[in-house]
């Protein structure tokens, strides 16, 4: 792995290419921010981290199930043809490490978004045919300590029960796209989304007659 001082030049170098993003302090602020974090987060894992690896892989469009899907992996730990999913968080672990994992139940019946983001992962990696590979585990790893001053990893169990749920959302959510169904938001009462869309009626009623293209 590079040393500390070659990591935080492509951290800066990154940042800078978004320069026109932010104003002058905002992004002074984000510039010390994250070379504090990358550098406390450096120190702690360097030694421990998995050689093995391949980062920020793209996988490339294929159908499943009749549905196209693609997506870029943070981190394949790799053991034979085993893989471990990484995938890095910067946001507060203490807030979003509990109620974004969890698997569906009565409360959230389609699952904590990082829940089915690494459900997804395993079924683009092992569905994969070019390069498939078994995904053994997954985790979400976060740069940012919490408030006891200590990092969080959250290793995320999958059961093919799992899968078989995540499959029939992306066939779901695929088959809504495709009949332009794009006004209806996903129904959960904390969904800041779907909220703003109502508070600015973005979202026609469910018993809005549908108008159609002739009728106009």
């Amino acid at each position: 792995f590079p040393s500390k001082e070659e990591m935080l030049d492509i951290f800066r170098s990154a940042l800078f290419s978004e320069v026109s993003c932010f104003t002058p302090v905002q992004f002074d602020r984000r510039m010390e921010q994250g070379t504090t974090l990358l550098s406390e987060y450096y120190n702690h894992y360097i030694s421990s981290f998995h050689k093995d690896v391949e980062i920020e892989l793209k996988i490339p469009r294929y159908s499943l199930d009749g549905v196209p899907i693609t997506g870029k992996i943070d981190k394949m730990e790799l053991n034979g043809d085993s893989c471990k999913v990484v995938d890095y968080k910067t946001g507060d672990p203490d807030k979003y490490a509990s109620s974004m994992i969890l698997a569906p139940n009565e409360k959230q019946p389609i699952g904590g978004d990082y829940w089915r983001q690494m459900v997804f992962y395993k079924i683009l990696i092992e569905n994969y045919e070019e390069k498939r590979r078994n995904v053994s585990e997954g985790m979400f790893d976060f740069i940012q300590k919490g408030k006891n001053g200590e990092y969080k990893q959250v290793k995320i169990p999958m059961f093919p029960q799992d899968e078989e749920i995540v499959r029939r959302q992306i066939k779901d959510v695929y088959t809504r796209i495709m009949n332009h169904e794009f006004d209806r938001g996903c129904g959960e009462e904390t969904c800041h989304w779907c909220n703003f869309a109502k508070r600015y009626e973005l979202i026609r009623p469910a018993n809005d007659e549908v108008v159609e293209i002739d009728d106009i």
